[in-house]
């Protein structure tokens, strides 16, 4: 016995380290150390045992050294080979420490999670009857369900081990095993990662919750006592994972394929339209078709993405909400020198029908509705565009509607906002007869790709045709920068001739 140390009697919280292990299992090493802290009749401290573990090692205590040594108790495979095994060694056991294996297929005592509040244990402990007075929260099932599901199947990618103390006692001939888990070790072969619970102490030991009397204490270091690699080596796999990781990065470019850019007098406007709901229509079963109106400058490569229709879809009843959730994309480009010489920025406009059919094959014109795209500023939007339609000017047109459907009864979709044809100053909608409808609730994200953008370029969020411009002004300057310096240059060399 020695005077206890004052660093045995600090204990840190139990905590699981988890480390990647890139190198091989089998060289991972660690070491236990066991002391026993008594009060009286002064406080000292005595080292029990010091053991030193490998990866899947198998250590036997004194109650397997008797268990497997009797062949009667010997049934599985695996205790046969134990058997086999112990009575090769021919050895007695009086070491404390040892360890289960991933054979052994032991299980985690859950002390540190669940306490006393268990509810089969307690009827374990009675009269062996339920006891209606025991409360409902004894047993969360919420808890133990999430739990369950937490690992739905056996991972067979796991390997563990559990090292452990027997600081049971001998009765007569027999020793009465009191086994408590020290420190739990899970190696996923998959990942590479290997979890330490509780993690590597070497100033502060861990306290044991052993039985012992009041006036014994234990407590027990964890230390990786692996080797270290060599320097030499060390070096070379890290050279080996860095070319490794550049091969990699290259056949994930080579699966991407190469990142073109457009032609330097070129602005590329991404758009991305998602049609998400209508709200307030009078018949349930709507489609929506949509219409892309170019204007000025800008053009589009596929002109059939300019036109399109959505699904059918059906609402729950007359004015309930209905779900499109239809997607569109787009490209428009313009040349960048035309978009400089503009004075204002000509943005398209897309327009909306949303039209019905019923069982009889009758199509309904529901809303009509338009909206300008902002193609000025990159980023997302949501618009909720409320829809009119027209109304008929007698009862033919009324009962028309109601018997065989007035879908398209006008002559030009974009009359509701700025007619195509339309190149006066003043837009007369005077006597028209309209009723408004439902709405339709559209997102749109507006991305811009352009070389004019790589310099020169200070703040990125005002308009498209302000960068433009910009960007042109900082070209002219270094122009005449460079002109500046070249009739500097020559000056100077017609001095010299002087």
């Amino acid at each position: 016995m020695d005077r206890c140390p004052d660093y045995l009697m600090k204990h840190p919280h139990k905590y699981a380290g988890i480390y990647r292990s890139p190198d091989k299992i089998k060289n991972f090493k660690i070491k236990l150390t066991l002391w026993k802290i008594t009060d009286k009749p002064k406080k000292s401290a005595e080292k029990l045992e010091e053991k030193v573990f490998s990866w899947q090692e198998k250590c036997f205590s004194r109650h397997h050294h008797q268990f497997y040594r009797d062949e009667r108790n010997c049934v599985t495979d695996l205790d046969k080979r134990y058997f086999k095994i112990l009575n090769e060694m021919n050895e007695s056991n009086d070491n404390s420490l040892f360890s289960y294996v991933n054979e052994d297929r032991y299980d985690i005592p859950n002390d540190r999670t669940i306490k006393t509040n268990n509810y089969l244990k307690n009827i374990l402990d009675g009269s062996g009857k339920f006891n209606d007075s025991l409360r409902e929260e004894e047993y969360d099932f919420h808890s133990h369900l999430l739990e369950s599901m937490q690992y739905p199947v056996i991972i067979s990618d796991l390997e563990r081990m559990f090292l452990m103390v027997d600081l049971g006692e001998s009765l007569g001939n027999t020793w009465i095993p009191n086994e408590v888990l020290l420190c739990a070790i899970k190696y996923n072969k998959r990942t590479k990662c290997l979890t330490v619970d509780p993690d590597f102490t070497t100033t502060m030991p861990y306290r044991s919750e052993i039985p012992a009397p009041e006036d014994i204490k234990y407590c027990f270091f964890v230390e990786n006592y692996s080797q270290d690699i060599p320097e030499a080596v060390e070096l070379k796999e890290d050279a080996m994972v860095k070319k490794i990781s550049s091969l990699k990065m290259s056949l994930q470019y080579a699966d991407l394929g190469r990142f073109e850019l457009p032609p330097k007098n070129k602005l590329l406007v991404y758009l991305f339209f998602d049609i998400n709901s209508g709200l307030g229509f009078e018949y349930p079963d709507l489609f929506v078709e949509y219409f892309i109106d170019l204007r000025g400058e800008w053009k589009c490569q596929n002109t059939k993405d300019l036109r399109g229709r959505t699904q059918i879809c059906r609402s729950k009843g007359k004015g309930s909400t209905v779900h499109f959730g239809h997607c569109i994309e787009l490209v428009l480009h313009c040349n960048i020198q035309e978009l400089e010489r503009a004075e204002t920025l000509n943005s398209p406009y897309i327009y909306f029908e949303v039209i019905s059919r019923d069982s009889w094959e009758r199509h309904r014109t529901e809303g009509l509705c338009y909206r300008g795209i902002p193609l000025g500023t990159a980023g997302a939007f949501t618009f909720t565009l409320h829809c009119i339609r027209f109304l008929p000017d007698n009862i033919l047109g009324r009962l028309r509607r109601s018997f065989i459907g007035d879908y398209k009864n006008y002559n030009d979709l974009t009359w509701i906002g700025i007619p195509q044809q339309f190149q006066g100053k003043v837009l007369n909608k005077f006597g028209t007869n309209t009723l408004t409808t439902g709405e339709l609730n559209v997102r749109l994200s507006v991305l811009h790709q352009s070389q004019a953008f790589l310099e020169g370029l200070g703040d990125d969020s005002g308009l498209i045709f302000n960068k433009l411009k910009s960007s042109g002004l900082i070209k002219s300057v270094d122009e005449v920068l460079q002109a500046f310096k070249r009739a500097r240059r020559q000056m100077m060399e017609a001095r010299k001739n002087l």
